[in-house]
């Protein structure tokens, strides 16, 4: 254990070098709104660096490292965990999420960024990672780096599963947090104190991500009707990322405020965001079935968030 938190306090160290001498740039944005006019935004207080950057990976010798390891060696082994737990789970019937065997390996199928929020209340909306169109993102792995990070310093990784119960991920030092990225939405709690993570996307294999069925809420009129065969079919389908936004309308618009308050594209955003809820609305069988979703989703909250 101490020998891994050693590894991760490197990759940190070498997170606050780059930062220092001014190669992790603000976070920039791209934002397309309703009318498909395209943006360019910084969210405050939060800074990147893209690690396909030959210029950034030749002086940081263990990020590099992690960046040439995360071709393979990840998608390896989440494909072998994931084996492992069919089989010992050979009697399950339930449905499932895409098996982690349709991971892609090699440089162009994944993508790492390293992250330093500076604390000041940065934070991250409500978003999905995989929004649709020509991504291929198919699992989201975010390594946390803070081994001073207490209770109170904010930062904390949202996890909102559809019409289940959120889970609040605690940014501990050495703490990796995996999740699908076409499926789940999320979102970043304000830092009030420094934080460093790695991002990895890794991609599906060509055909397994963002299908006709994935992009497209082709949902037949029997399960239209039926808000309990709605959900199910929703709970597992990156289709849900069609009423996502009008069903947690509330939390989109407020995590959304929280992250851009003052800063250029704020009220784009906004209103991006209220044309979108307000045109599922004008579809009088869809607006049922959102205020249906709504309904469990509701239910689903009254447990409160998991925190771990």
């Amino acid at each position: 254990k101490s020998g891994e938190d050693a590894w991760a306090s490197a990759l940190r160290d070498e997170i606050r070098w780059l930062s220092r001498v001014g190669l992790v740039q603000p976070n920039r944005t791209h934002f397309a709104n309703h009318a498909g006019e395209r943006y360019l935004f910084s969210k405050p207080h939060v800074f990147e660096a893209d690690m396909h950057d030959a210029n950034v990976r030749r002086r940081v010798p263990a990020l590099a490292r992690f960046f040439e390891d995360a071709a393979a060696a990840l998608p390896d082994a989440f494909a072998e965990a994931d084996t492992r737990a069919e089989t010992n789970h050979s009697n399950r019937t339930s449905p499932k999420f895409p098996p982690l065997s349709l991971l892609a390996r090699g440089d162009a199928a994944r993508a790492v960024k390293l992250q330093h929020n500076k604390g000041f209340g940065g934070c991250f909306p409500c978003h999905y990672d995989n929004p649709g169109g020509t991504s291929r993102r198919l699992l989201t792995c975010i390594l946390y780096l803070n081994p001073g990070w207490a209770e109170g310093d904010g930062g904390e990784l949202v996890l909102t599963p559809f019409l289940s119960r959120s889970v609040r991920v605690r940014p501990m030092h050495n703490r990796l947090a995996v999740f699908y990225s076409d499926r789940v939405c999320h979102s970043v709690e304000p830092a009030r104190a420094e934080r460093f993570c790695l991002t990895v996307w890794l991609d599906g294999v060509a055909g397994s991500v963002n299908t006709s069925e994935d992009t497209r809420l082709s949902l037949p009129a029997s399960v239209l009707t039926d808000p309990d065969a709605a959900a199910e079919t929703l709970r597992l389908s990156a289709a849900q990322r069609s009423l996502s936004r009008a069903v947690y309308a509330e939390a989109y618009r407020e995590s959304l405020t929280r992250c851009m308050a003052g800063a250029a594209g704020c009220d784009e955003m906004l209103a991006s965001h209220d044309a979108a809820v307000e045109a599922t609305r004008g579809n009088r069988p869809l607006a049922a079935l959102v205020e249906a979703l709504r309904e469990r989703k509701a239910f689903a909250e009254m447990g409160g968030d998991m925190e771990v």
